[in-house]
């Protein structure tokens, strides 16, 4: 029932597009919560690990978030150009449609990232973090983590909440 978006931006003189979809708010719909991930994968990497699991959970989230109503704007985006070469450079997907917001003035209060979900391993060695939070969580890839920067903890908390009450599957934040 969406009505994608292909907002097509030029990458080496070819175009590429991300892909959005909305579902209007209610009482809120200033208010706008970006749900993303990204469609490309890195060299040498399955693109079920790298990103076709945060594709698969952001449609699974578009088709579930589809039937009811929000008080808050709702968009799904899935970013094209989110590795090597792209990555940390103007064309990434994700730095274009950030602009793009707010060049249009949008009022986004959210945002949560779906990324490399695809992983698990119960070997231990077989996850790793930069020094010095790796002290601070398991060296076993076999959880999802909700990662945040300070001023967004709050959203962080919230989202891990819900995940916690709807499934039994390891969480670490």
């Amino acid at each position: 029932g969406y009505e994608p978006l292909r907002p097509s931006f030029e990458v080496s003189r070819l175009p590429v597009s991300n892909i959005e979809a909305t579902v209007p708010g209610t009482s809120r719909a200033a208010e706008i919560v970006v749900l993303g991930a990204h469609y490309d994968t890195v060299n040498g990497c399955p693109g079920a690990n790298d990103n076709a699991t945060g594709i698969a959970a952001l449609l699974e989230l578009a088709r579930r978030f589809a039937s009811r109503p929000h008080r808050r704007t709702i968009r799904f985006v899935a970013f094209v150009n989110e590795e090597p070469p792209f990555f940390r450079t103007p064309h990434m997907g994700s730095v274009v449609y950030a602009n793009a917001a707010r060049v249009r003035g949008d009022r986004v209060v959210g945002m949560l990232a779906l990324e490399t979900m695809g992983y698990y391993s119960d070997a231990p060695g077989s996850q790793q973090y930069p020094a010095p939070i790796g002290r601070f969580y398991p060296d076993v890839g076999n959880f999802i983590g909700f990662v945040s920067n300070v001023a967004s903890g709050p959203l962080l908390f919230k989202a891990r909440r819900a995940f916690r009450q709807r499934t039994s599957f390891p969480v670490q934040a």
